[in-house]
């Protein structure tokens, strides 16, 4: 009785270990991303925010589209613009070439080197680690997947992340003439990513 009890328990394990899995949809179409279906999702400006479920989670994921304000950057400017703390507040891990929704992508990660304080000066629990995948996908928009956390919640999370990289659906944002009689704003199509 007690070795299929033992079989039971053990092939229960996995099953108990799964991860379910969401995806948002941007309304647009411009992308699908999918996520723990446990993490928090929320919204900033031209922004999707992920958090795992942990109650202080000191790891979040965010996917932005660039450019926004009054921003001009290009994708390779803002991977230079990332570049500029290295040696002041933080120190280059890795710099490599990558793929992210069909589309080439450079993926960069730092450590912050400086230490952490509080806004009373005590310190604060460090060091910030952070990747980027900077992926352009048309000659003026490019979209930003990145990870910043701290500890163990950054190191839980970046597996995850990484299958969020390499499982996103990315379009180009395209706009299109208005017609000339029509008073309305250009409207946004999608386009396919290089060699799809």
């Amino acid at each position: 009785m007690k070795t299929p009890l033992l079989a039971v328990l053990l092939l229960a394990l996995p099953a108990a270990a799964a991860v379910d899995y969401a995806k948002y949809q941007h309304p647009k179409g411009d992308f699908v991303l999918e996520y723990p279906s446990d993490w928090k999702r929320y919204f900033g400006m031209q922004t999707v925010w992920l958090e795992p479920p942990a109650r202080e989670s000191r790891a979040k994921v965010g996917l932005e589209l660039h450019p926004y304000g009054k921003e001009t950057a290009k994708a390779a400017e803002f991977a230079e613009q990332l570049m500029k703390a290295v040696g002041e507040i933080k120190k280059l891990d890795t710099r490599a070439q990558a793929k992210v929704g069909g589309f080439p992508a450079e993926r960069l990660a730092f450590t912050e080197t400086l230490e952490r304080k509080g806004p009373y000066g005590q310190k604060m629990p460090g060091p910030m680690q952070e990747v980027f995948y900077v992926v352009p996908v048309a000659a003026d928009w490019f979209y930003v997947l990145k990870l910043q956390g701290i500890g163990e919640p950054f190191k839980k999370a970046l597996p995850e992340f990484e299958r969020m990289a390499q499982k996103l659906v990315l379009k180009a944002p395209v706009l299109e003439e208005p017609k000339k009689k029509s008073g309305s704003k250009p409207a946004r199509k999608p386009a396919k990513p290089a060699g799809g």
